[in-house]
């Protein structure tokens, strides 16, 4: 399967949020689990809390959730559509979910090699 076969807006959110595995689950349990604790999402992906937290709050920068106390959500019911069109994308093309999240372009990467670009004088 190629990436064409995932709907655009969720290979948007995936190019433009997710960069791990770690954090396509934790969007995955938000949209089916809110609110939730960094614990509770490290129990149930099998991982340490800290750095279910640090990928929790990466989310809460990017505006995909919120932060009530120690208890994440979604930011908006309004994702829950996208996040299930996430979910079934995940279920049915996991592979080339994996393989976008992990072939997305790296934009800190990008710049540092744009900074070594020669440009014509005009």
């Amino acid at each position: 399967m190629t990436a064409e076969a995932i709907p655009d807006d969720v290979r948007e959110l995936i190019v433009r949020h997710i960069d791990s595995v770690a954090k396509l689950e934790l969007i995955l349990l938000l949209g089916t689990r809110s609110p939730l604790s960094a614990e509770t999402a490290a129990g149930e992906l099998r991982m340490a809390a800290e750095p279910v937290r640090e990928r929790l709050e990466e989310l809460v920068k990017a505006r995909l959730a919120t932060r009530r106390g120690e208890e994440y959500s979604l930011r908006s019911a309004d994702l829950l559509p996208l996040v299930g069109r996430l979910a079934d994308a995940y279920n049915k093309r996991r592979v080339t979910v994996v393989e976008l999240v992990f072939n997305r372009p790296n934009e800190s990467l990008s710049a540092f090699a744009d900074a070594f670009k020669f440009r014509r004088k005009k």
